[in-house]
């Protein structure tokens, strides 16, 4: 959730939120999902200490501006990818996102 508070933009996520997508990277293999979801909820809580997260109450977290300037976007979009193929998951999100990869070449096309 994107909220505007004074001309700057508030990025908001909820824990659920966060633990569904991280549960999109977990290898097909996974069989301890109750120790995934605690190494998860941890990585949360050190987010939160490292004020990447700022917890504003009732399991919900406004992410700091920060990580824009410590993970560029072109940065986590490479990281994201590795994450796919480490995964397995790549096809299934291309799939998923309805393959922009071909769009923006189309849009190319068009100028």
């Amino acid at each position: 959730q994107i909220e505007r508070a004074a001309g700057a933009e508030v990025v908001s996520v909820d824990i659920e939120d966060l633990r569904d997508a991280a549960a999109e990277f977990r290898a097909p293999d996974v069989t301890d999902i109750v120790a995934a979801q605690r190494r998860v909820d941890s990585a949360i809580k050190n987010l939160v200490t490292a004020k990447v997260l700022i917890d504003s109450g009732e399991q919900r977290y406004e992410i700091s501006p920060v990580l824009e300037s410590l993970l560029p976007i072109e940065r986590l979009q490479e990281l994201l990818e590795w994450m796919c193929s480490a995964t397995g998951l790549g096809e299934e999100l291309h799939d998923a996102d309805g393959g922009d990869d071909d769009d923006s070449a189309a849009d190319e096309g068009a100028t």
